[in-house]
């Protein structure tokens, strides 16, 4: 091959490899770039004919299960008197969560959008075998089943009966044994015993019960304490309930969620939630001033405890980065959550980013004393709910994981936590935001303690008894994996194959127009002839008949 052949060739070769070579690491951003306006316009949710709008509206298009269990109480009689409580695990008991919004408005810039929605629970009517701690969802124990727990609402009560604002010791124990003989004798003859601990349905200790007899008796004493005495003392709650069944306050309040049109970031991030327009007056940190002495301090505390923050854990915003810390909103726990990415998964040949709950969320006054702000004065672990349920109830993650070691040294029949089957995990795809697998571990505790002037309670040893677990859980169905395949997926691929072809055959050619101006400049003293050149010196020894 010639010297001209080679060097035509060398500079194709150098020019098409560059022109790939660039194609091919320019794919990524020129590509990310397309995919982040098609994702973001897809994902908005600015009227009923967004793509992503009968998802949000209707959860039957993801089904989500509730997944309780009950902690059975089999030996109440000793615990009253003051031993150890002993637990058996029983469920599960599975419900159908559906979530449906209706009286949806759009804001005239769709910056925005306002709904009333519908969370309700349906019982899964197939029956599973007893004795199966983990079985599959789509089976249910019968939720009629009678269980022994404790007595949130007398324990509620009795702590309201000790902090009695009387400096008359004579008044108050009058006033108490008055109270005391009402319920002794109201217990003992519905429930057989001093009241501590009470057995009812299980559907009734997961989703409530109503206790008017003792409600409108007690709560006639107090108002007429109240009124003898001008003081205000709380009235007792009818209604003991952990979970929410088909609330009122979402029922027949707005909700506003941001549509994500201006700002993409903040897709599906709530602003008002039941009425309340950016924060709520739940927490009220009454014991704060023991850990700061300044108010501005501690009223800053206050405000960001009830702020209304985050996604409701459907979605969050497109194109997650490793710095970018989500926030979600729980109703049942009525404040908010920082999600902190702690590992990442395949599912269905898609990774996935799996977020845990950021462990402020559980922690107390020790670890930070703005925590005061949420009554957090308990060992580490649990979270308040006094001011949610009306009585003295606890959340931690189930089987106290990463709570305190005490809580486990408290009560007997609670296996030790396992990370996998017990902690709180969101898997989410990040390019879209979408949470693909879901499971919302949470548990509920009594406080018990003793109360003297409560014969219930006299006897008892403190321990924070769990009532329930539960795991809210879901799954993205295979129709919408396949949706997500045939648009983000495959343009993954056409990126990845793009910028893989371009890189590899562009360095080939680069390769080769380096092979060719090597051998290009092999060969050139070969095909070049070397000129004579001749000096004085040879011109002087040349035959003369040679001229």
């Amino acid at each position: 091959m010639g010297c001209c052949h080679r060097k035509t060739l060398s500079i194709l070769a150098g020019v098409i490899g560059g022109l790939l070579l660039a194609l091919g690491l320019a794919s990524k951003p020129m590509f990310g770039a397309i995919m982040r306006s098609v994702i973001i316009k897809d994902m908005q949710l600015t009227s009923n004919q967004s793509q992503f709008y009968p998802v949000w509206k209707d959860t039957n298009e993801v089904p989500i299960y509730m997944t309780f269990y009950v902690f059975n109480v089999t030996n109440p009689k000793e615990a009253t008197q003051g031993a150890k409580p002993n637990v058996s695990i029983v469920g599960p008991f599975n419900y159908n969560e559906v979530r449906i919004k209706h009286e949806v408005q759009w804001f005239d810039d769709e910056n925005q959008v306002r709904f009333h929605y519908n969370r309700t629970f349906f019982p899964v009517t197939t029956k599973c075998p007893p004795g199966v701690l983990y079985p599959d969802f789509e089976c249910s124990l019968d939720d009629s089943m009678q269980l022994t727990t404790g007595n949130i609402a007398l324990m509620a009560l009795a702590n309201t009966l000790q902090a009695f604002p009387f400096s008359n010791n004579t008044v108050k124990g009058e006033l108490l044994e008055l109270i005391q003989e009402f319920l002794v004798g109201y217990f003992e003859e519905k429930y057989g015993n001093e009241g501590t601990f009470i057995t009812h349905p299980a559907r009734e200790i997961i989703f409530g019960y109503n206790d008017t007899i003792m409600t409108d008796g007690v709560n006639a004493i107090i108002k007429a304490i109240n009124k003898r005495f001008d003081i205000n003392l709380p009235l007792q709650q009818q209604l003991v309930q952990v979970q929410k069944n088909n609330s009122a306050e979402t029922r027949n309040e707005y909700s506003t969620q941001f549509t994500g049109k201006n700002d993409s970031t903040l897709l599906l991030q709530f602003t008002e939630w039941a009425g309340h327009n950016g924060s709520l007056t739940t927490w009220m940190g009454t014991g704060c001033s023991a850990y700061s002495s300044s108010q501005e301090a501690i009223d800053k505390a206050i405000a960001e405890a009830n702020m209304i923050n985050g996604t409701d854990g459907l979605t969050f915003q497109p194109e997650l980065t490793e710095e970018i810390n989500p926030y979600v909103w729980s109703d049942d726990l009525m404040r908010s959550a920082i999600l902190v990415k702690s590992d990442e998964i395949q599912f269905e040949n898609i990774t996935l980013w799996r977020y845990t709950v950021d462990p402020s969320l559980m922690a107390n006054v020790t670890a930070d004393w703005r925590n005061c702000a949420f009554d957090a004065y308990a060992p580490k672990g649990t979270l308040n709910l006094t001011a949610v349920v009306g009585g003295p109830a606890f959340a931690s993650k189930e089987h106290f994981l990463d709570a305190d070691p005490v809580f486990l040294q408290m009560v007997d029949g609670v296996p030790p936590p396992n990370r996998t089957l017990h902690d709180t995990t969101l898997d989410v795809e990040p390019l879209t935001g979408t949470s693909m697998i879901v499971h919302d571990r949470l548990q509920i505790n009594v406080h018990l303690h003793q109360v003297e002037e409560i014969k219930a309670f006299e006897n008892i040893s403190e321990v924070y008894l769990p009532i329930v677990k539960v795991d809210e859980h879901a799954t993205i169905t295979p129709k919408l994996i396949k949706q997500w395949k045939s648009q983000v997926g495959v343009a993954l691929d056409a990126q990845e194959f793009v910028q893989w072809i371009g890189i590899g055959v562009g360095s080939a050619l680069l390769l080769a127009c380096f092979v060719l101006v090597v051998t290009l400049i092999i060969c050139k003293p070969q095909e070049i002839e070397p000129a004579t050149v001749m000096d004085e010196s040879t011109l002087l020894i040349q035959d003369p008949q040679a001229f």
